[in-house]
C-alpha cells in the first residue's frame, strides 16, 4: 500500500500548497482511491506537482461532510473518468459551527457538489465491499461523548 498526502494543514515544499483540510491518494492492490478532497484546487495541484494522476481513480471516499474534506470535489466531477463517490448517508446533513459573533456558518459540502450530475454517490451506512481485499466500513460518529460544543448540525429548526 502507498499512501500520497495530496492535501494538509503543512508543507515544507514550496511548491506545494497547504489548506485547512486533508486529501490522501491510496495506492493498493493496483487500484486507486482518493481519501477526503481538501477543500480547493490544491490537491489536485499537488497530485500534478508530485506526478500522480487523478484520471485513473477507482473510487473515493470521504470522511465526512465538512468543506475542508469535500470541498475538491468540483475538481474531480471535471475529470473525464468521473469515480464513485463513498460516504455516509449523513454527509448531507446541515454541518456548522458558531463563529466570533455566536452566529452559526454553514460548513458543509456545497449544495452544487451534491446536486451536480457529474458525480455517482453511493450513500452507505454500513460496510461494503468493493473487492474481496477491500472493505469500506461506515463509522456512526455522533457520539455524547465527543463534541466540540461550536459544531452543530441543524435539525430542522434546531441546531444541535
Amino acid at each position: 500500500m502507498k499512501l500520497t498526502f495530496l492535501t494538509d494543514n503543512y508543507t515544507d515544499s514550496r511548491n506545494l500548497l497547504a489548506e485547512h483540510g486533508f486529501s490522501c491518494l491510496i495506492n493498493f492492490m493496483g487500484y486507486n482511491f482518493l481519501f477526503d478532497t481538501g477543500q480547493t484546487i490544491s490537491m489536485r495541484h499537488n497530485a500534478d506537482i508530485l506526478g500522480k494522476s487523478l484520471e485513473t481513480l477507482d473510487a473515493v471516499f470521504l470522511s465526512h461532510g465538512h468543506y475542508d474534506h469535500t470541498g475538491g470535489l468540483k475538481y474531480i466531477s471535471d475529470k473525464k473518468n468521473k469515480p464513485d463517490v463513498y460516504c455516509s448517508n449523513k454527509i448531507t446533513d446541515d454541518h456548522g459551527k458558531k463563529n466570533s459573533d455566536n452566529e452559526y456558518k454553514y460548513t458543509g459540502i456545497e449544495n452544487q457538489i451534491l446536486k451536480g450530475k457529474n458525480l455517482n454517490f453511493s450513500y452507505i451506512d454500513n460496510s461494503i465491499n468493493l473487492t474481496p481485499e477491500i472493505i469500506f466500513t461506515h463509522i456512526n460518529r455522533y457520539d455524547d461523548f465527543d463534541s466540540d460544543k461550536n459544531l452543530y448540525i441543524k435539525d430542522g429548526e434546531k441546531y444541535l
